[in-house]
């Protein structure tokens, strides 16, 4: 059981049809067919603790539906079971079978490089202008402007920078444009007037 769930965990993460053939074979006919094979037979006592362990399908479980039960005198439904694997709906992934996004090897490079140069900005923007209450300063790597409300010290710009920080590392933005835009964002949401 454990292992076909986890082979319909792989099947679901790659959004791929599956179904499951159970071959109905009496315990009496299983001893006949290891008895004939001669030199590769399992023991006794090793067949019968496999025919013990073993737990049949349930076509309630979703991991072993649909469920083909085949007896050995039964022909073998082919085109049912290639219905379920071809013209069935696949899948969809759900975060438990997804594979996790990894970010790239220089993304905190990236990240950091990044999120420096639009503080610097602004600082250098609030330093040549003076007051800036109302600017919308326009800095490198996207086309979106921080919304100044009035001006911001370098403590205030770093302390929303490492917040920033943290929170982007848990769920990367793809590429440096998008972190630029996402910090941006951030900024205009966070920028509050120093009482």
């Amino acid at each position: 059981k454990g292992f076909r769930y986890e082979l319909y965990c792989i099947a679901r993460a790659a959004e791929t049809p599956t179904c499951v053939v159970y071959c109905d074979t009496p315990e009496e006919v299983c001893a006949e067919w290891n008895a004939s094979r001669q030199d590769d037979a399992y023991p006794s006592d090793s067949l019968q603790g496999l025919l013990r362990r073993y737990e049949c399908p349930d076509a309630r479980s979703r991991w072993d539906s649909p469920l083909f039960t085949v007896a050995p005198e039964d022909p073998t439904p082919q085109q049912a079971i290639l219905d379920a694997l071809l013209r069935r709906n696949a899948p969809r992934a759900n975060l438990a079978t997804k594979p996790v996004q990894v970010a790239d090897t220089n993304y905190v490079y990236e990240l950091e490089e990044a999120t420096n140069v639009i503080v610097k900005a602004i600082s250098d923007h609030q330093l040549s202008v003076g007051q800036v209450a109302g600017d919308a300063v326009a800095v490198p790597g996207t086309a979106t402007k921080v919304q100044l409300v009035q001006n911001v010290s370098l403590v205030q710009l770093r302390a929303i920078r490492r917040q920033f920080l943290k929170i982007a590392q848990l769920k990367p933005p793809s590429g440096v444009a998008a972190i630029s835009a996402m910090f941006v964002d951030y900024l205009n949401n966070n920028l509050t007037p120093t009482p």
